[in-house]
């Protein structure tokens, strides 16, 4: 009698390349860090659980910036990885040189295992909801809208030449509500989406659409966000490469 083996099962007996491993091993240090302690930090009585981890980190990016770069970083309480600021790129760079060590020692350690299918889903998984839960609420502060800036008179009286570019793409957004309100319903559809594993590569290309003018905006216009909306943009392109033969 022949054994049908389910899809997870053939998974679970593919070899990875050493490339791929090693790879998935830096990949997933890199974000992991970069996300945590989500969800814990999304919750005001998680504080006493999440002050320990901040406490680190921000002795990290202090140490960091003066050992790698003779700077004296200068930290807003609690750490914000949402602003393009000194602080943010040590911590990039930290985490980036941490991701790197951990994934060379992680392959000196580990070298029988054939592929890290199982760890893998549980990484997307982390993914998806780190990911949905910032479309979900950048996109509703868009929808209601809270996001969109009304022209002030100071505004409208200063010459054009003399605005910052930042000014210039708040003024574009806060001229129409309906476009505002457009933006965000895709936010919210592709960050809805990927609550659903079956729906994931179909809100993962959305969020890869949108994201791309996100980032793009961001860079464009010298929006502080630039770092925050492109690992947004990464973890939508990692979900969407998931399926990238069958698509």
């Amino acid at each position: 009698t022949s054994t049908i083996l389910s899809t997870d099962q053939i998974q679970q007996s593919q070899q990875w390349t050493n490339v791929q491993k090693i790879a998935f091993r830096f990949f997933f240090v890199y974000f992991v860090l970069y996300c945590f302690p989500f969800p814990l930090d999304a919750y005001e009585f998680t504080q006493p659980i999440t002050k320990p981890f901040y406490d680190l980190l921000e002795w990290l990016i202090i140490q960091s910036g003066r050992l790698f770069f003779g700077i004296q970083v200068t930290l807003t309480n609690p750490f914000e990885k949402g602003w393009d600021n000194a602080a943010n790129y040590v911590f990039m760079f930290s985490i980036f040189l941490l991701a790197l060590v951990v994934a060379v020692l992680w392959s000196f350690a580990d070298r029988r295992s054939r592929n890290y299918e199982k760890l893998k889903q549980f990484f997307l998984l982390y993914l998806r909801l780190y990911l949905a839960f910032w479309m979900l609420s950048y996109g509703f502060n868009k929808v209601y809208p809270l996001q969109r800036t009304p022209i002030s008179v100071s505004r409208l009286e200063l010459p054009y030449g003399m605005q910052d570019p930042s000014f210039i793409l708040w003024h574009f957004l806060g001229y129409s509500k309906a476009f505002t309100m457009f933006t965000g319903i895709g936010e919210v559809i592709g960050g809805l989406l990927l609550l659903n594993r079956k729906t994931t590569t179909l809100g993962a290309l959305i969020l890869t659409g949108i994201l791309s003018t996100v980032v793009m905006i961001n860079f464009c216009y010298t929006i502080s966000a630039k770092n925050f909306s492109s690992h947004f943009l990464l973890i939508a392109i990692c979900l969407l490469w998931q399926d990238r033969k069958r698509l």
